[in-house]
This record gives structure tokens, sequence and C-alpha cells, in this order.
């Protein structure tokens, strides 16, 4: 069987940042995901508990990434951070993975 490869295109040896990656897009995808359920089923309680505890759980993943890599995910993290270099870090095809 051949290698696995994921999106970033590492194998299955995934660095730390890959990892952390991941968490970040997982956490927001299930919000995007339970903001959709929340638009068409207002009265939804549980959804809408599930909802402020899956944005924590993002916001914690959005921190462990930029505090692991040093790197802003959205833009209102750069402007917190006046990173202005984008350029400074490796770029994906330069082997960081």
């Amino acid at each position: 069987m051949g290698e696995k490869y994921f999106m970033n295109g590492c194998r299955t040896n995934c660095t730390n940042e890959y990892l952390l990656m991941k968490n970040v897009y997982e956490t927001s995808f299930a919000l995007d995901d339970l903001g959709l359920y929340i638009n068409t089923h207002p009265c939804d309680e549980e959804a809408k508990a599930s909802y402020a505890s899956m944005k924590l759980a993002e916001e914690k993943a959005e921190e462990a990434y930029i505090n692991g890599t040093g790197r802003p995910i959205r833009q209102i993290h750069a402007a917190k951070e006046n990173v202005n270099d984008w350029t400074a870090c490796p770029w994906p095809w330069e082997g960081v993975y």
C-alpha cells in the first residue's frame, strides 16, 4: 500500500504544526456546522450551548497554533501582534512539512 498524504502534502509522520492547524480546521468546521444548524433550528438550546462550547474550543485551538508556530491565523491576529512580514516564514514548498 502507498503512503497516506494529507492536504498539505506531509506523510503520516506529520509535524506538530500540521496537527495544530488540523485542530483549528476541525473546530472551525464544527462551529460552522453548528451555526448552520442553529439557523434552521433557532429554538434548540442544546445546540446553542454546543455552539458556545465549540467557540471556546476554536479560540483555544487558534491560540495554540499561534503560540506553537508564532504565526497569525487571521488578519486580526496579525494586527494585534503588529506582524507585517508574512514572507519571513518558510513557504510550504520550502520543506516545512
